[in-house]
């Protein structure tokens, strides 16, 4: 049991990054944990606290998960949604349009394909004409959202840093997603045959991001900023 409660403690400094429990609370959470899978060891033995842990590790397939995917039209978001449910927008009708002009005018939801739970919403930037920042937040129904990808592009907007700071006052989590870079290295490698190096290409693009990222969001704590091919998820 003393592995466990330090695997329970390591995961719930992890996870609570963005969160407002303080030390007591995480102890409490722990101990609690603790004490329920130490009755069931003892009354139903080993078998009986494999299954309850297999359950636990279950749960979360049971719980429904919002993700919100925004920013303005071209700069790849649903190419992203596609990408992270494994979809292709020519082989299933459910994936998110891809197309080059902008087809993300209202609000549109997709699910997982093995999980119906996890629902990733692809949503038009802020500003747009249907959806002004001065209503933005209420048109989207923004609290209904778990998780956040702000998808600024190539450069980041007084848009994404306001929606960013609107998410960060709601004590929930955000990432930044740099798209394109596939496009990036694409372009660099036609231009510079020889000299071409992918992984020198994506330092330029993230200490890029990483500059533009810091001179726009400087009231902005715990900032993350992933950079992503279009169409695939890792290299």
């Amino acid at each position: 049991m003393e592995k466990l409660e330090k695997d329970l403690r390591d995961w719930s400094i992890s996870s609570d990054d963005c969160g407002d429990e303080d030390g007591a609370g995480v102890d409490q959470t722990i101990q609690q944990e603790i004490n329920e899978l130490e009755t069931v060891l003892t009354e139903s033995g080993i078998e009986g606290l494999k299954q309850k842990l297999h359950e636990k590790c279950e749960k979360w397939k049971k719980i429904k998960l919002n993700t919100a995917v925004t920013g303005i039209s071209g700069a790849g978001k649903s190419s992203l949604i596609n990408a992270t449910l494994d979809l292709s927008p020519e082989e299933d009708e459910n994936a998110a349009k891809v197309d080059v002009k902008e087809t993300t005018a209202d609000l549109t939801p997709y699910y997982h394909p093995n999980n119906q739970n996890f629902v990733v919403w692809d949503m038009p930037g802020v500003g747009t004409p249907k959806f002004p920042k001065e209503n933005y937040l209420e048109a989207v129904k923004f609290d209904r959202y778990d998780f956040s990808l702000i998808v600024p592009a190539n450069r980041f907007t007084e848009n994404d840093e306001w929606l960013a700071k609107q998410i960060q006052s709601r004590k929930k989590r955000f990432y930044f997603i740099r798209t394109g870079i596939d496009v990036d290295i694409l372009k660099n490698k036609k231009s510079k045959p020889r000299k071409h190096q992918q992984a020198a290409v994506m330092k330029v693009v993230r200490d890029d991001c990483d500059a533009n990222l810091t001179k726009a969001t400087t009231m902005i704590k715990q900032i993350k900023c992933l950079i992503l091919d279009d169409y695939k998820t890792s290299y």
